[in-house]
């Protein structure tokens, strides 16, 4: 007989086995023929030996509660205590008479078959194969491993908790695959429930439906489900009141969230701003080194501003995924200034903590057939710069700021130099300053009216119209060259710089115009310079500050008649 140990059946079978020899000898018949040898497996559970069938229910419901789940656990059941009762019987035995399995056959309704497996042949009903597979200790290791990783999302309710915290958990619920990757997470949290109440992985896999493989993978925590290994890096405390959790970065092999802080839902006070900004750590690198030598420093307000308002001009969102995007800068080759421009970008960039650099120059084919180069600037990819398009712009992933207007009120409640550098990031980008309209602009095709009240709200009026916020008093450009309305597009603050010099200088009140200077603008007027041009060559190549006003009012009274000046307006 196999095993060890003896069990207290086996101890009472022998003394049955023994009272039969016994009263076979005193009916005369003497020693009792041998039969058949009996050879059973001993019924035992991780080494406690079964007194009962009832015994073996009490082990399995303390060792593994997922056994009752399985399909076939009726089938089993029923064949163990068959074994247990046969067991009880005939375990004290040696040997088995002739004709006494057919018999016992008949009794039980049993095959004989199966009585013989059990009795003569040592067979272990296949229960005891299970419930004995995985030892106890080996199972409840390897789940407190499992466990280890999953950073104490090990239940559906915390898995939802964690992602209710998360910024961008609005837009991963609606990605196409979002069914697929919620149903993976329901069924690996019951294979944790379920694998912690059984240790069987081939029947867990089974009745879940998954690969074995698969299983083998998330027991071994090397490839667990997508969105129960992104829920396991979001931090387990909740956020402040207002604010969720938003990551820095994702893992550009694993695309999984990395180095999470805490934002707001929206802006409600410059506290809001600062409490995010603290959390942002600059670049520490040579580039940035020889940027502060250039620039002046940029506080990470002023950065983080000014790229706010670049980003909403000139500079373009690229999404990456549908919760983290990348800007993008173009700047015209024809500007000698343009990379100071992008380097200024670059710079700003790196004081929120994000790399950006040039790229390769992009050719733009216009409607006349003219091509025009630019020299491209592109960020990181960032769920920080999604945030900023959505809760400080108030623009969905998808929606083009170019179609779209953007929602940002809470601009003008901002500190002024706030304002006025995010003001500059919008000029760098679309704005413009004239010789031949004497003015300075922001052009927009969709937020005129709100870049005129935020200049008005740092003491610079302009009017509306043609898409664009128009500054033209000259009072008011001279405000704006003092701002400065620049801060990288050099050369545009350099012609402002230049306007403001201009209305300074220029003669205040009636006086004689020298005849040299009347006939210089005559001359530059025959030879089909407009007004605005006139008023740059005169500034330019002769120190003389006049404006166009004054240049229209030379030409007609020296013409007698007046000039066809609507383009210089």
């Amino acid at each position: 007989m196999h095993g060890e140990k003896r069990s207290p059946l086996l101890r009472k079978n022998r003394k049955l086995q023994a009272l039969r020899k016994l009263k076979s000898i005193e009916s005369g018949r003497g020693e009792v023929s041998e039969g058949y040898p009996i050879k059973m497996w001993v019924p035992e559970v991780d080494g406690t030996p079964i007194e009962s069938y009832d015994h073996l229910l009490a082990l399995i419901r303390s060792k593994s509660l997922g056994f009752f789940k399985r399909k076939d656990v009726s089938n089993l059941l029923t064949l163990a205590k068959l074994h247990i009762m046969l067991f009880q019987e005939y375990g004290g035995r040696t040997h088995l008479e002739r004709g006494e399995v057919a018999e016992l056959s008949k009794r039980l309704k049993t095959s004989p078959v199966t009585l013989k497996r059990y009795l003569r042949q040592g067979v272990m009903p296949k229960l005891y194969y299970w419930i004995n597979k995985v030892p106890g200790a080996v199972k409840e290791k390897r789940l407190e491993i499992l466990l280890e990783r999953l950073n104490g999302v090990t239940s559906e309710e915390e898995y939802y908790r964690r992602f209710n915290n998360l910024y961008f958990y609005d837009e991963i619920s609606v990605t196409s695959d979002h069914k697929q990757n919620e149903e993976f997470a329901r069924k690996f949290f019951e294979f944790i429930k379920e694998y912690g109440e059984s240790g069987f992985l081939v029947d867990l896999a089974k009745r879940l439906g998954i690969g074995k493989s698969t299983i083998g993978a998330w027991l071994d925590g090397t490839q667990l489900p997508t969105r129960v290994a992104y829920a396991a890096r979001i931090p387990t405390e909740d956020p402040r009141p207002g604010f969720k959790w938003l990551p820095k970065k994702l893992n550009h092999i694993t695309n999984l969230p990395e180095d999470f802080i805490q934002v707001p839902v929206e802006i409600r006070s410059p506290q809001d701003l600062l409490d995010v900004l603290d959390q942002l750590v600059p670049l520490d690198t040579k580039a940035m080194r020889d940027f502060e030598r250039e620039f002046e420093e940029l506080t990470l307000p002023i950065a983080f501003m000014y790229l706010l308002g670049l980003a909403v001009s000139d500079g373009s969102f690229k999404n990456d995924v549908d919760y983290s995007s990348k800007v993008e800068l173009y700047v015209s080759k024809k500007y000698s200034w343009g990379s100071t421009l992008g380097e200024g970008f670059c710079y700003a960039m790196g004081r929120i903590g994000l790399s950006a650099e040039r790229g390769t120059d992009r050719k733009k084919v216009r409607e006349n057939g003219r091509v025009d180069t630019f020299k491209l600037y592109a960020s990181e990819a960032s769920p920080l710069l999604m945030w900023m398009k959505q809760a400080l712009l108030g623009l969905t992933a998808s929606e083009n700021k170019k179609h779209v207007a953007i929602k940002a009120d809470w601009i003008l409640q901002m500190p002024r130099e706030w304002r006025v550098a995010f003001i500059q990031g919008l000029a760098d980008g679309d704005g413009h300053a004239s010789f031949r309209r004497f003015d300075a602009a922001i052009n927009t095709t969709t937020n005129e009216v709100f870049i005129s009240k935020l200049l008005l709200s740092i003491g610079v009026a302009s009017t509306c119209g043609d898409n664009r916020a128009r500054i033209k008093q000259q009072d008011e450009i001279v405000k704006a060259g003092e701002m400065p309305l620049f801060r990288f597009a050099s050369g545009r603050q350099e012609t402002l710089d230049n306007l403001s010099k201009i209305i300074k200088l220029k003669p205040k009140g009636r006086k004689r115009v020298p005849e040299d200077e009347k006939n210089l603008v005559i001359e530059l007027y025959e030879a089909g310079l407009k007004a605005g041009k006139i008023v740059e060559k005169l500034w330019y190549e002769h120190g003389l500050a006049r404006t166009i006003e004054m240049i229209d009012t030379m030409i007609r009274r020296e013409k007698k008649k007046p000039i066809d000046s609507v383009g210089n307006q």
